[in-house]
């Protein structure tokens, strides 16, 4: 085979380029056509407006213990079902989220919290005589401005908490490794 002439080496340049731009201009229209709490019909809770410029006081714990007893509850008894409402509901992790496709992610979080659900049960022993102890949040706390971590609001994060349980008067515990505070709860977004 021949090499090109200049001529036409140039006009396929210009083609890539042409594709190039298209596509770029494609994927910029799809991230500013992201979904608004408006088009879902969430209101956003005053604590994670996203004028805020300085971070609200860390929230307290609220019903976040009854909410992890039925999360323990979840392993003891490997059905991930019992625990779903302590996961961060999808509705608000859409708006919540300044990425592509939210949604796929969220999926995808939700995935690996039902794995991880199955997970403890199969490693923690003797489930069948523990007791669920407490959720401790941790002090690792951080107020996420808006764009900190891909994000389109504001939220309080808290990583490495401990579930406490006991057996037989032992107490032991395990890692929640985020959650994440929406309006006046807060919600797991990855549990290892």
């Amino acid at each position: 085979m021949s090499p090109l002439p200049r001529e036409a080496r140039a006009w396929l340049l210009v083609l890539v380029a042409a594709v190039a731009l298209a596509s770029a201009s494609s994927v910029g229209a799809q991230r500013r056509a992201r979904v608004t709490p408006a088009d879902l019909g969430i209101v956003v809770p005053p604590e994670n407006d996203a004028r805020l410029t300085q971070p609200i006081p860390r929230p307290p714990p609220g019903d976040l213990a009854a909410r992890a007893a039925r999360l323990f509850d979840a392993i003891v008894h490997d059905d991930p079902a019992r625990a779903m409402e302590l996961f961060f509901p999808r509705g608000p992790f859409l708006v919540l989220k300044g990425i592509d496709d939210p949604g796929h992610y969220h999926d995808v979080l939700v995935g690996h919290f039902v794995r991880d659900i199955h997970a403890l049960h199969a490693e923690l022993p003797d489930l069948d005589r523990a007791h669920f102890a407490g959720l401790e949040l941790s002090h690792r706390a951080t107020w996420q401005t808006v764009h900190s971590e891909a994000n389109a609001l504001p939220y309080w994060a808290v990583r490495h908490s401990l579930l406490r349980y006991t057996v037989d008067g032992t107490e032991r515990s395990f890692e929640v490794k985020a959650l994440i505070h929406w309006g006046q709860r807060w919600y797991i977004t990855h549990l290892r």
